[in-house]
């Protein structure tokens, strides 16, 4: 009678075990597979990691590369100077706190009196016509004597630039000759009733006075940019900032000789030193051309 019991008791022991032992044998490759899903999951969040990370250098260097090159053209740009561009300078006084020829060609200028030769005579500097230039100031009592041989045989330019405070007849601001009776000299206020602005000129070969007229008098107490340029057939062209002023024919072959002498605000003759501000003297042994002088105008 008890033998049923026994038996049930067995099955259900049998059927316990089978039933721990299924969910044992189940546990261990759930867990593997856990496992191997982590590490699968990590591996490629650490490669999407390195790619982003060597997106963002590349782009990052990408970036530098463009600011280097665009930050190298701006500097070249700005460094280009126009006025450097043109052929045939031979002298050029900047008067930056001083009386130096920038090229280096030629001597340092001299003060001097009222008049060529003579001692004694100040000269001081003063706001330039360029922003943040300086430009050499005289004051009606003394000149510089610059080197000779500033211009020779054939063709020339002169450019500079005036502010004159006062104007008389006759000063002159830039004077040059060959010998006592064969000069050039540009005079704020020229001979005649008008008494335009002028290149004055004076020559021993028999063809007397020239009136190398701009058509007007400069002003005073203003910069005035003024170009003469010469040509071996005789022809004058005078600019008055940076516009052709007027173009003349049979102008005086003056600097025949190399050793010509040259002055800023006096001339030997009994004439007012000039009054005023000069600034960049350039001189050229080419004739300018009307582009060329509208850039010396705009610096």
């Amino acid at each position: 009678m008890n033998t049923p019991k026994y038996f049930l008791f067995a099955l259900f022991l049998s059927a316990f075990l089978t039933a721990c032992g299924g969910s044992s044998g189940s546990s261990t490759p759930q867990e593997d597979t856990n496992t191997e899903e982590d590490t699968t999951t990590e591996e490629d969040t650490t490669t999407e990691e390195d790619t982003t990370a060597e997106e963002d250098t590349t782009t990052e260097e990408d970036t530098t590369t463009e600011e280097d090159t665009t930050t190298e053209e701006d500097t070249t740009a700005e460094e280009q100077d126009p006025i450097a561009d043109i052929p045939g300078l031979v002298a050029h006084y900047a008067f930056e706190d001083n009386l130096m020829d920038e090229t280096g060609t030629f001597a340092e200028g001299q003060v001097t009196g009222e008049n060529p030769g003579t001692e004694g005579g100040s000269v001081t500097y003063a706001a330039g016509a360029a922003e943040g230039s300086t430009a050499v100031a005289f004051d009606g009592t003394s000149g510089v004597e610059l080197a000779q041989g500033l211009i020779g045989p054939g063709a020339y330019s002169i450019s500079i630039w005036l502010h004159p405070d006062a104007i008389s007849q006759f000063t002159t601001a830039f004077y040059g000759a060959a010998t006592a009776n064969s000069w050039v000299s540009l005079v704020p206020a020229g001979p005649g009733d008008a008494q335009h602005t002028m290149l004055w000129a004076g020559d021993d070969q028999g063809t007397g006075w020239f009136d190398g007229t701009f058509g007007e008098q400069i002003p005073t107490g203003a910069w005035s940019h003024l170009v003469m340029t010469y040509s071996e057939a005789g022809e004058l062209n005078t600019y008055l900032n940076g516009q052709l002023a007027v173009a003349h024919e049979g102008f005086p072959n003056v600097f025949s000789v190399e050793n010509a002498s040259f002055h800023l605000a006096i001339n030997p003759f009994p004439d007012a030193p000039y009054t005023g501000l000069i600034d960049e003297l350039r001189i050229y042994n080419t004739v300018l051309t009307a582009e060329q002088v509208a850039t010396l105008n705009g610096q």
